[in-house]
């Protein structure tokens, strides 16, 4: 009698954990760690497609080129990095190199750190949407720094100003996938972006 109860609460755990562990259509089956564990890591972006308006986005993991149709405006080397802590607070640092006359016709090439951070929840629970199934950003401050100036540009936010969802498409425990499209409003009018992020663990 013993040997099957055991067996009843190893088949209802088994259960647990399929149901409960897999939110997007391709993580993993079947994983030890929740949601949150596999999130919270250091993550390299290794590869990203952006659509804002006409103008594409596309990063290879080291490069990444600005295109309008088939006309390439820039080729810029970049670094991008994602950190999430299990406290709820996250850190966006990218680095890009923009080549002479990109910026600004008068000058060199410039390299450009900026340093995004907030905090981060899960989201989901309506609809056909899983709980856990999406990501909130939540910005609280934002720095622009140029290699070579002191100078540093700062914003900083209060409240749920520039709250960004992404849905988690893929979580692992060393790959993350997030697809996206994100209204901004802003002065000049509303610009909608789509696109889709790839990660692999630092």
């Amino acid at each position: 009698m013993a040997f099957f109860i055991r067996k009843y609460f190893a088949i209802a755990l088994i259960g647990i954990c399929l149901t409960g562990c897999q939110k997007g259509e391709n993580d993993p089956l079947f994983s030890l760690q929740t949601r949150k564990a596999r999130l919270t890591n250091e993550w390299k972006v290794s590869f990203s497609e952006t659509t804002k308006g006409d103008t594409l986005f596309a990063f290879d993991g080291e490069t990444e080129s600005i295109k309008i149709g088939e006309v390439e405006l820039a080729s810029i080397p970049s670094e991008k990095k994602y950190t999430f802590e299990r406290d709820g607070r996250f850190t966006i640092d990218i680095t890009q190199t923009f080549p002479a006359g990109y910026l600004d016709t008068a000058i060199g090439s410039q390299t450009i750190n900026t340093l995004e951070t907030g905090t981060w929840s899960f989201a989901g629970g309506y609809g056909e949407v899983k709980n856990k199934e999406q990501l909130l950003l939540l910005p609280d401050r934002w720095e622009r720094r140029v290699e070579g100036f002191a100078e540093v540009d700062v914003k900083t936010w209060d409240g749920q100003v520039n709250g960004r969802v992404y849905n988690l498409d893929m979580l692992k425990s060393k790959e993350m996938r997030w697809k996206y499209d994100l209204n901004s409003n802003t002065p000049i009018g509303v610009f909608i972006e789509t696109g889709s992020i790839e990660f692999q663990e630092r």
